[in-house]
């Protein structure tokens, strides 16, 4: 009997709904706030696409644009389209609290359980909710038969909107996978209901999942039940396995915690219910690339959405501040103790400009200039400085040592260019990105990095790491930095676990080039697409003990 699987998304990787029962309005159709309808470009009409580093546009886009354009939408344009202001309303949540949707009520006093009536505005539970974001299996075959009839611009269009799609279903491949194997056929009577999803509101925080989902308590129920043995169909009392995929990781570590700190529950309660825990493209120490989002309204890559313009609504996110860079002692493993440079008075764009020409600046103060003062900041003090489950003492000290568990398994990749900063400037009261700074032809040097589009980069041939395991010179995912991927290889073990066994399984970003089914697929080994890999699920059908063969492309 293999052990039960409870999968735990990253950020934007669960679909979120809003209104009430039926009600639907513009921006959010049918109720579906992430991914919906309403964030696809129209048909007929060109759009943007970000690139997964640099934020640049390249027309045209393979998805998402909140009906839009969306990138043409400048944070200084007097109006836009009221689909984009409405979707906009629904995803924020209250600055005072980043818990409770901007379209909801505050329930004063809170509710003491999950009420989807009340907080409809909220995450999908269960599989459905990280399987397929934007679209089912039968409406993607529909998109590839129309495919195979079209011709010109319009067959180039439809294949790049089918790419997309299957970008923003990143879990899809692996719970397909998984529930085609014997072991995992949770809908046969035969066997017992054996992988769980449990999705949560990635904008939320630790602090108020519990307070407003309970999500922790359900998350400690769903493991005593999946343990349980059973007469009908037979089964015994097995442990768990978690597999988490990117922030999930960083609930995942707070559960730990929580668990720990839990007078009734404890080490023993985590030693008996959870036998391994998978963890694929974990920020350990943090991701610079979490200051950027909270700090301009400039374009970005969020779940395989190209997206711009929703700073605030980001700010209002009490999650966010979980994947800042955590404890000054580990910033080293980032090959740098600064994140964020700001160009100094009187240098203007019409100069030649160089690094030298921007100061460094503190993470505080670069998000104080960009007007999370009264959000992100203020939910750094009051949910993660002060929650023993996250810091003992400095900001993200607790998630920085290795969790209590028995068996990690570490699954990350390497070898894509991956920000470790920004370079930035004011035009008003708004914080810009400098995008002058660097092209994708031209990059800037900057001592072990480069400089494209403001932003900078790490590079597999360029930066020198600390963590040499992967090679001397390497870089991350994509969208974590090498240093916070590979951190876990610094860790001692942990003291209240006996005999823990940490395994590295680094996947390197291929150099020719993806086999042509995979390629076709958008499918490589970058941070969100490793888990759609059959190399990668072929690692985790063999960590979890099932026999079925996974056929493995083969790079070229």
């Amino acid at each position: 009997m293999v052990n039960p699987v409870i999968l735990i998304p990253g950020l934007a990787g669960s679909r979120l709904k809003t209104h009430k029962k039926n009600q639907s309005e513009e921006g959010v159709t049918g109720g579906k706030l992430w991914v919906g309808q309403d964030m696809a470009p129209p048909a007929g009409q060109k759009s943007q696409k970000v690139d997964e580093q640099t934020d640049v546009e390249y027309p045209p886009s393979n998805i998402v644009g909140l009906n839009a354009p969306v990138y043409a939408i400048k944070a200084d344009q007097p109006t836009e389209d009221p689909v984009v202001t409405n979707w906009k309303k629904n995803l924020k949540l209250k600055d005072s609290n980043g818990i409770t949707p901007e379209v909801e009520t505050d329930q004063n006093p809170p509710l003491t359980e999950d009420d989807p009536d009340v907080q409809f505005n909220r995450f999908v539970d269960g599989i459905q909710g990280i399987k397929n974001l934007a679209v089912s299996q039968k409406e993607l075959n529909d998109i590839k038969a129309l495919i195979a009839i079209s011709f010109g611009d319009n067959r180039k269009k439809l294949e790049e909107l089918y790419a997309g799609l299957q970008k923003v279903n990143y879990f899809s491949e692996l719970v397909t996978a998984l529930l085609d194997t014997d072991e995992y056929r949770g809908e046969a009577a035969v066997l017992p209901a054996n992988l769980v999803a449990l999705p949560y509101d990635w904008r939320i925080g630790p602090t108020g999942l519990e307070q407003r989902y309970q999500y922790f308590s359900k998350l400690k129920s769903t493991i005593e039940e999946l343990y349980k043995p059973s007469l009908i169909p037979l089964k015994l009392a097995t442990p768990v396995v978690i597999i988490a995929h990117s922030m999930g990781n960083r609930v995942t570590q707070y559960f730990l915690e929580w668990i720990k700190n839990d007078p009734s529950a404890g080490q023993a309660w985590i030693d008996k219910h959870i036998e391994r825990y998978i963890a694929v493209s974990p920020p350990w120490i943090g991701a610079p690339l979490a200051i950027r989002l909270l700090s301009t309204d400039d374009g970005f890559n969020l779940g395989g959405a190209s997206l711009s313009g929703i700073k605030k609504a980001l700010q209002s996110f009490s999650s966010i501040p979980s994947l800042l860079p955590v404890t000054k002692a580990q910033y080293q493993y980032f090959n740098t103790t600064d994140f964020s440079f700001i160009r100094n008075e009187g240098v203007g764009e019409s100069q030649t400009i160089a690094p030298g020409d921007f100061r460094a600046e503190t993470t505080e103060n670069i998000l104080q200039l960009g007007g999370a003062e009264s959000t992100t900041l203020k939910y750094i003090k009051d949910y993660y400085e002060q929650d023993p489950n996250f810091s003992d003492g400095e900001f993200g000290s607790k998630v920085v040592k290795s969790p209590p568990i028995k068996n990690i398994d570490v699954i990350y990749s390497t070898g894509f260019e991956s920000p470790v900063g920004a370079y930035y400037y004011q035009e008003g009261e708004e914080l810009k990105v400098a995008s002058y700074l660097g092209t994708p032809e031209e990059p800037v040097e900057d001592g072990n990095f480069v400089v494209i589009n403001g932003v900078r980069l790490e590079k597999a041939d360029r930066t020198q790491q600390l963590i040499s395991d992967d090679g001397i010179t390497n870089s991350g995912d994509g969208v974590v930095a090498y240093g916070s991927l590979a951190y876990f290889r610094t860790w001692q073990p942990n003291p209240d676990v006996q005999n823990q066994t940490i395994t590295a399984y680094p996947f390197a970003k291929p150099q020719g080039a993806e086999a042509p089914e995979l390629k076709e697929k958008g499918i490589d080994f970058s941070h969100n697409a490793i888990l759609r890999h059959p190399d990668v699920i072929a690692r985790i059908f063999s960590l979890l003990g099932v026999s079925k063969t996974i056929p493995t492309p083969v790079s070229v």
